[in-house]
């Protein structure tokens, strides 16, 4: 018994040390930077200490882009490695709280062991082939946006599912990660109405027009996509969380969200969204006559919605013969073109600009994974598709949000996936693919 408090005060000793060493390391990186980060030798002891013992919350600092809205132009990073250098580091930290919890509990091991499914090999295999393509098709495969992507598809799809096994048994910490992923999520966008509502007061008073297709530095597609998720947090808990404080601010986000979903004027997120909640609440009714009145009851909200927004959003919603929507066929089919003239193995990563030089990518996954992997890579990406979807449909029946979440927000983003996006940013497709995948406490009941 000595022993073992002895050992535990040890370990404690020691993990008191690094982030002492973590702290007075920034203290000169801040000397460098003077002020510009001099508030961070304060609040980064703590902020450590927090994501140390909540990692489900660190994760989101990887994987929720609203959040990294905040945090990345503070960096005193060039601006082009930030957000690897930021992944990497949380990563690591992420890494060590899961080797902490192994000393004190040596079952975590094997509970980790036995989350170690076929998507996550799967994943693992697509990144591997990826990269022995793209290698053997050099000079011309990794570009620097070629590299750009790989790096992006390795940092920003792989560790945070596999930083996501570290807390998977534990169905608290799951819930906790959702939650604050909803938080982080809504709380971008009450920042982001407010800029928008003072803009548009700025304009009004000058006579202007209202801002179209605000997107900030996330980009009108970003802010597109990350609205839609945002519309299916809201929806999720609204339906799942018992706590009536819970349901009511999420029912009060549920308008904002769709407002800033229709201004950004992202066809791909709209429609991502409207199947998802469909194919949702279609698996969920079983008459016959209420799934009749429930195609009846999309088409009427359409009808309604359509009606509402203003003309310069609804013509960019319904008109399909402009030249973005015309151009992405033509993507699509030269990207299966390339295929066809290299079907192994692909053009490899990144070379989809030499062939068109208008778009860095085809605008369909599918199209992509074709064009510069051939079928070496599209066959993994195929199974890992059809795992998730396996799963998808077991998840979307039962009433648990750390079921509906991933279920959700793979649906959302496999549609997404259609219309916009190259490989690296269809990253949060990958993540929820290994979560679907996961055995939690209630499962395994």
């Amino acid at each position: 018994m000595v022993n073992m408090v002895v050992k535990r005060n040890t370990l404690n000793f020691f993990l008191i040390i690094f982030f002492f060493f973590i702290s007075f390391l920034f203290f000169f990186i801040a000397q460098k930077y003077h002020f510009q980060i001099s508030l961070l030798i304060f609040l980064l002891p703590f902020f450590l200490l927090f994501i140390f013992f909540y990692p489900e919350i660190g994760l989101n600092f990887i994987l929720n882009e609203p959040l990294l809205y905040f945090i990345l132009p503070i960096l005193p990073i060039a601006e082009g490695f930030r957000r690897a250098s930021f992944t990497i580091f949380i990563f690591f930290l992420l890494l060590i709280a899961f080797i902490y919890r192994i000393v004190k509990n040596p079952k975590v091991i094997n509970h980790f062991i036995s989350q170690l499914k076929k998507p996550l090999f799967i994943l693992l295999a697509i990144i591997g082939l990826s990269l022995f393509i793209s290698v053997s098709r050099l000079p011309l495969a990794f570009s620097e946006y070629g590299y750009v992507k790989f790096f992006s598809f390795l940092l920003l799809a792989f560790l945070p599912s596999l930083a996501l096994l570290f807390f998977s048994n534990e169905e608290k910490r799951l819930e906790r990660f959702i939650f604050a992923f909803a938080f982080f999520t809504f709380f971008f966008f009450v920042y982001a109405n407010f800029l928008i509502m003072k803009e548009g007061i700025e304009n009004f008073l000058e006579k202007e027009a209202i801002p179209y297709r605000l997107g900030f530095s996330l980009s009108c597609v970003v802010f597109g996509r990350w609205a839609g998720i945002g519309v299916l947090l809201a929806f999720l808990l609204f339906i799942t969380t018992p706590n009536k404080l819970v349901k009511v601010i999420a029912f009060l986000f549920l308008p904002v969200l769709l407002y800033l979903l229709l201004l950004s004027a992202t066809r791909g997120a709209i429609l991502a969204l409207a199947i998802t909640l469909f194919i949702f609440l279609f698996l969920r009714l079983k008459n016959f006559k209420e799934k009749i009145a429930l195609i009846l009851l999309f088409i009427f909200l359409f009808f309604i919605f359509y009606s509402l927004i203003p003309s310069i959003i609804r013509e960019r919603l319904t008109y399909f013969e402009d030249e973005s929507a015309l151009n992405r066929l033509e993507f699509i089919g030269l990207a299966f073109q390339n295929f066809f003239s290299s079907p192994l193995l692909g053009k490899g990563l990144g070379t989809f600009p030499y062939y068109n030089y208008h778009a860095l990518y085809p605008h369909n996954i599918f199209a992509e994974f074709a064009c510069e992997t051939g079928f070496l890579g599209l066959i993994p990406f195929l199974l890992f598709i059809f795992f998730a979807f396996k799963e998808m449909f077991k998840r979307l029946k039962v009433k648990e949000i750390t079921s509906l979440f991933p279920a959700f927000l793979f649906l959302y983003l496999f549609v997404s996936s259609q219309f916009s996006f190259d490989i690296g940013n269809n990253f949060l497709l990958f993540f929820a693919g290994i979560f679907l995948s996961l055995k939690g406490e209630k499962n395994e009941k």
